[in-house]
């Protein structure tokens, strides 16, 4: 009797976590099914190691990308990351952070306007004393 009681027990128990387990998977959208309702063609633009994050400013055509090579950084060679901008419309790339003096591992990013036509990207940067945000003009 004991033994079937606990046998009942495990098998209500791991029935539980299945259960649990399958809901994860169906919350996560694993079993839908996406169909692209755009007619485009992707590209793919290489050498950006480690892109983070992009922001598009859409009046100008150009896309603001956060760069940490996170890769190189768990094999023990840390690397300074960079943003880069990328013009949409003459596919062309551009590194903008190549003389920082400060320790620069940029994560998220977001362009904004101001009312005077300036524009500020803020980044977070998460140096090795801790967590900053950074604001470029």
């Amino acid at each position: 009797m004991r033994h079937s009681r606990i046998t009942t027990i495990i098998m209500v128990v791991v029935g539980l976590v299945l259960l649990m387990g399958l809901k994860t998977y169906y919350d996560a959208g694993e079993f839908k099914h996406i169909e692209s309702s755009c007619d485009c063609e992707c590209t793919e633009i290489s050498g950006i190691p480690g892109p983070e994050d992009i922001d598009i400013d859409y009046q100008s055509g150009i896309a603001y990308i956060s760069s940490d090579d996170r890769a190189s950084a768990l094999k023990g060679n840390a690397l300074p990351g960079a943003i880069y901008s990328y013009d949409l419309k003459k596919f062309r790339m551009r590194k903008l952070t190549s003389n920082l003096h400060f320790d620069f591992h940029p994560h998220g990013i977001e362009l904004y306007k101001k009312d005077d036509g300036r524009q500020l990207l803020f980044v977070v940067n998460h140096r090795r004393q801790g967590h900053y945000i950074e604001i470029f003009e």
